[in-house]
């Protein structure tokens, strides 16, 4: 998204998805001054928060979904599998539930997630 007037990029709108073929259409957009939200070709809403310097700082979160899965997520964030289950302290899959905060992106891969510097706590203890 660029300003009208001066033609500077403002805004990214980046989606995950790594196969242009299959990527969607955007057909609108709409935005107050924290987010945008955008609706595809497909029907799905999106919403695009603002991007702010205190926010590139910030691991990325994803909102664990009915229907999504360490292999769905790996594709779509394009990360490892196993890196998921290390930031997000995933030692088995069966107790991922809908609504669980998951770290899919880490802003600085040298500091550890808070998930990352539980489970160190934990094996100190053993």
């Amino acid at each position: 998204i660029a300003d009208s007037i001066t033609g500077q990029l403002i805004q990214s709108l980046r989606s995950s998805e790594k196969n242009i073929k299959s990527a969607v259409h955007i057909l609108g957009i709409t935005f107050d001054s924290k987010q945008m939200l955008s609706v595809s070709a497909d029907g799905k809403l999106k919403f695009w928060p603002w991007q702010t310097m205190e926010m590139k700082h910030k691991d990325r979160i994803h909102l664990f979904n009915k229907g999504d899965t360490l292999v769905k997520l790996s594709k779509e964030y394009g990360v490892a599998i196993n890196d998921l289950m290390k930031w997000n302290d995933i030692s088995d899959i069966k107790k991922l539930f809908v609504g669980k905060k998951l770290v899919v992106k880490k802003a600085d891969p040298t500091v550890l997630t808070g998930a990352e510097q539980s489970a160190q706590k934990k094996s100190r203890k053993e």
